[in-house]
């Protein structure tokens, strides 16, 4: 191995102590965060579960729209309107006055007779007949519809980002899985024996490493991105995609993957 070759193996190993760690740094900030989501300051676990081994399947996008709206954050429209409907009503049924029914018994000293006496007093609302409240009741109940309608189109939007987020990274994980990967490993593998018998430079078997260790690391995003874009889109409908009821086969294919730890190379 030449000097030249030495000080930039040398360099290439500082850089990926120092990229390994930043990843443990972010590990470790990642594990905080997750604890706190159950109130635990410092995380009582080592690791989490890996990956599982298939992606799960991810409905069409029209089974989703429809699913959409059966989502927790649409559906509590439907009390808000009955609530808004049953204010119309009441406003509505006081047009009519209320009727005041008093009675009583009475004693005249002068005759020395006695009376019950009954008064029923009714209100005219000639000027005032609650068209007012009326009003505000009835625009109030067509609000709602405007509001869940706004809702809706906003987290449609939202939920077409993620399936297109989705399909992308699911697109990535089989390009890179099914094409890429193997054949930067072909490549490596051949610069290993090209390098045994001199026939290539250290530096270039450290490049054809690095175009590997690349690919399995954005394998790796790609799968992350994927379970990502399917949790926004269960945060979404409200409901995990694999219960999204679907008629017929209009699910997209499921994708295989192997488990993290199948995807390293082999360096020896």
């Amino acid at each position: 191995m030449s000097p030249v070759e030495a000080i930039k193996s040398e360099i290439e190993l500082k850089s990926n102590r120092q990229a390994l760690q930043t990843m443990k740094r972010r590990v470790e900030r990642s594990r905080k965060n997750l604890a706190s989501f159950w109130g635990s300051a410092e995380p009582d676990f080592d690791r989490v579960a890996t990956l599982p081994e298939e992606l799960p399947l991810l409905p069409s996008m029209g089974v989703l729209a429809a699913a959409l709206w059966d989502s927790p954050d649409i559906k509590r429209y439907d009390s808000e309107k009955k609530y808004q409907a049953a204010r119309f009503d009441l406003a509505r049924a006081e047009r009519i006055p209320d009727p005041t029914v008093a009675g009583g018994y009475r004693q005249v000293p002068e005759t020395d007779d006695h009376a019950f006496i009954l008064e029923i007093s009714l209100p005219l609302k000639l000027f005032d007949r609650n068209q007012g409240n009326i009003e505000s009741a009835r625009l109030a109940v067509n609000q709602v519809d405007d509001r869940r309608s706004a809702a809706v189109n906003a987290r449609q939007r939202t939920l077409d980002s993620a399936f297109q987020d989705a399909l992308a990274a699911r697109d990535a994980v089989i390009a890179l899985q099914q094409e890429i990967i193997p054949a930067t490993r072909k490549v490596f593998s051949a610069q290993q024996e090209g390098y045994r018998s001199g026939k290539f430079t250290y530096l270039e078997l450290l490049d054809a490493q690095r175009v590997l260790v690349q690919s399995e690391t954005q394998y790796n995003d790609a799968i992350s991105a994927y379970y990502l874009a399917v949790a926004g889109i269960e945060r979404l409908i409200g409901a995990p995609v694999d219960q999204v009821p679907v008629a017929g086969s209009s699910n997209e294919t499921a994708v295989n993957i192997k488990n993290r730890e199948t995807v390293r190379h082999e360096e020896e």
